[in-house]
């Protein structure tokens, strides 16, 4: 879980900081994932909560989420994650009208593991479907810069 987490905090200081501490959020993709079963263990409470203190169960949740933020009506950065155990495959349709963003072209790349690689070029007229692999326990982001 440790390096879970790890991925979200290297994007939070990293390639997603402009994004996840000074642009504005998005409406996320409509993604409809297959729903998984996570266990859940409550350990860390206070005391006096002596009815939840040391539960545990299973709780149904989306295997993948996502979010999408705009930067100084400049770039775009959408992010994926994948909490399952499974490698997901996904396709998102990206449309850059819709963002209000003020440049024409824009260079699409992949942040996946602290490495970036270039993945295509969007008009900001243009809508493109774009496949993407997210891997099993992953969290990346595609950047439209």
């Amino acid at each position: 879980m440790a390096d879970y987490v790890k991925q979200y905090a290297k994007l939070r200081t990293g390639a997603g900081s402009k994004y996840l501490a000074y642009g504005t959020m998005q409406r996320p993709f409509e993604l409809n994932p297959e729903k998984i079963e996570l266990d859940w263990y409550l350990y860390n409470c206070a005391t006096k909560h002596t009815g939840l203190y040391n539960k545990s169960g299973v709780d149904k949740a989306d295997s993948l989420i996502n979010s999408v933020w705009t930067y100084q009506n400049s770039s775009l950065g959408m992010f994926f994650a994948n909490v399952s155990d499974e490698d997901k495959t996904i396709k998102v349709s990206v449309n850059l009208s819709q963002y209000k963003l003020n440049r024409k072209d824009y260079k699409l790349r992949i942040f996946e593991d602290g490495e970036q690689k270039e993945i295509g070029k969007l008009s900001h007229n243009e809508q493109k479907e774009i496949e993407l692999i997210i891997p099993a326990k992953k969290v990346i982001m595609v950047e439209a810069y």
